[in-house]
Formats: C-alpha cells, sequence, structure tokens
C-alpha cells in the first residue's frame, strides 16, 4: 500500500490521484450525498474533542492517525496565522470522507469546513493538509465519514 504525503507536494498529489482511482474503480463513485455521522454521544459518549465516526473504523484510530500525520501539518497552517495575529484563537469542525478498499488502501477523499471561526486561508490550508492524511480502508461500502473539532489557541 502507497502513502501519498502532502497533497501540496507534486508526487504525493499524483500517488494520492492514483490510490483514489484505484479505490473508486473497486467500490464506484461516491454517492450524491453520503450519510450523516452517528450523533456525537453515540460515537464519543458526549466528548466534544473526539472524533465523530460513521462506519467501521474505530474513533481512537482515527484519532490516532488524525494526531501523527494531521496535527503538524495543522501547525504550520496556524503558524501563518500567528505571524500576524499572535494571540489568535479559534476552532473548526471538518467534515472528510475516507474512501478504501483492502488492496489499495484508504485516503481522504473529500474534506470541508462545517463549522468555523478561522480565517479562510487557514481554513482552506487545513483542508488541503487533511486530503493528505492516508488510513486503513474502511470495511464494507468502501467508504465512511468523520467530524472532528480543532480548536487553536495563541500566545
Amino acid at each position: 500500500i502507497e502513502t501519498p504525503r502532502r497533497v501540496g507536494d507534486p508526487e504525493g498529489r499524483r500517488r494520492r490521484a492514483e490510490m483514489l482511482e484505484k479505490i473508486v474503480r473497486r467500490i464506484g463513485e461516491p454517492p450524491e450525498r453520503h450519510a450523516e455521522p452517528a450523533a456525537p454521544d453515540a460515537a464519543t459518549d458526549g466528548d466534544p474533542t473526539e472524533p465523530v465516526v460513521s462506519n467501521t473504523l474505530a474513533p481512537a484510530y482515527v484519532k490516532q492517525v488524525v494526531r501523527e500525520e494531521f496535527v503538524p501539518l495543522a501547525r504550520e497552517c496556524f503558524d501563518a496565522v500567528l505571524e500576524d495575529r499572535p494571540d489568535f484563537e479559534g476552532k473548526t469542525v471538518i467534515r472528510f470522507t475516507i474512501a478504501g478498499h483492502q488492496e489499495v488502501g484508504g485516503v481522504v477523499e473529500t474534506a470541508e469546513e462545517v463549522e468555523s471561526d478561522l480565517p479562510p486561508e487557514m481554513g482552506e490550508c487545513l483542508v488541503e493538509s487533511m486530503m493528505s492524511l492516508t488510513f486503513d480502508p474502511p470495511e464494507g461500502q468502501g467508504r465512511l465519514t468523520v467530524e472532528h473539532p480543532f480548536w487553536f489557541f495563541g500566545d
């Protein structure tokens, strides 16, 4: 299973596109509208810091991948804002869909901010960074939706 890196990297972008093409050939195009994630209290025992995951990957696994792969990239996005606004604080919730197949692996197929008080350029950076993540492939339909909150605090 290949692992694409940061989406801004041309080689990573090419590998991610190839993986996604292989996945879509195996599981089909995404439906018009993805299923809504599970209710927060059902999936996370009401903890607002936990990702809300629908389908088959454990929230703890998703949180681990986000911490290891996304947080360093998110820090770069946040540092760019802190240059002009050192006391900046904000929150966003990013909804992303993981598509995967057992023979190929899993990648983030779509990502969007569904709630945010961040500057638009930071939101764009975060969404692009989220698109670089790789996961184990979800079981069943080959896709799952996650909503994950993120808080940012300046000095």
